[in-house]
C-alpha cells in the first residue's frame, strides 16, 4: 500500500485520456472486482459518473463466475488486470459464453503477453483487447492505443500506446540524459496529472 495525494483535478485525468481516445463509446456497462481504494477501482466510479454508465459491482471473483456474469449483465467493457483474464481462460466457462455484448477488454496492472491477446481474439474475434500505460501516481492511464491502432501494433510486445496530448513521456538512461528510440530506460512522465 501507498499513499497518494491527488487534488479533484487530478481525477479528471483517466476519464479525460479514455474520452480523447474514444473509449467511451463503449462503455455503456462495466463490471469492477477492482477494489475502489486502487485506481483501477476508482476509475470504474469516474467512468460512471463522467460517461453515464452502468456499474456492476463484482462481489467477489471466481472466474466461472465473472464469466457469467459478464453475458448475466451484458456487460460491454471490463479494465482487468491480464490475471484475471487468464485464470478465465482455465474454466470449463470459457466455453459456454459468447460475450455477444463485450466490446472491449483492457488490461491493467500488469504486462499482458501478446499470446493472451491472441487467445481472446481467436475465442472473441469482436472484442478489442487493449493495454496501455500509466502510475497510481499518474492518474493512469497516460498512455493507449488509439481505437484505429492495427492489432499487429496493439499485440506487439512491449507496445503500450501513444501518450494523450497533455502527457509527456520521455525514457532516460542511469544519468538522466534521453535515450534514442529502441532503448532500454526509466520512464519519465511529466504533466499536471502526475501527483505533487
Amino acid at each position: 500500500p501507498k499513499a497518494v495525494p491527488f487534488t479533484y483535478k487530478h481525477l479528471d485525468s483517466p476519464v479525460a485520456t479514455l474520452g480523447y481516445y474514444g473509449y467511451d463509446e463503449w462503455l455503456e456497462r462495466n463490471i469492477c472486482y477492482v477494489p475502489f481504494s486502487h485506481l483501477g477501482g476508482l476509475v470504474y466510479l469516474l467512468m460512471t459518473v463522467y460517461f453515464g454508465s452502468t456499474l456492476v459491482l463484482g462481489k467477489r471473483f471466481i472466474p466461472g463466475v465473472f464469466l457469467k456474469e459478464l453475458e448475466k449483465y451484458k456487460i460491454t467493457a471490463v479494465w482487468l488486470p491480464p490475471s484475471i483474464l487468464e485464470a478465465s481462460l482455465n474454466t470449463k466457462e470459457i466455453n459456454e459464453v459468447s460475450l455477444k455484448t463485450l466490446k472491449a477488454i483492457v488490461y491493467f496492472g500488469a504486462p499482458a503477453h501478446p499470446r493472451l491477446f491472441k487467445e481472446i481474439e481467436r475465442r472473441f474475434p469482436h472484442i478489442y483487447g487493449v493495454t496501455g500505460y500509466g502510475l497510481t501516481e499518474s492518474a493512469a492511464p497516460n498512455v493507449l492505443f488509439p481505437r484505429d491502432m492495427p492489432k499487429e501494433k496493439r499485440y506487439k510486445k512491449g507496445i503500450v500506446g501513444k501518450p494523450a496530448p497533455w502527457v509527456k513521456v520521455k525514457i532516460v538512461d542511469d544519468k538522466g540524459d534521453k535515450l534514442p528510440c529502441n532503448k532500454i530506460g526509466e520512464i519519465l512522465l511529466k504533466g499536471w496529472f502526475v501527483m505533487p
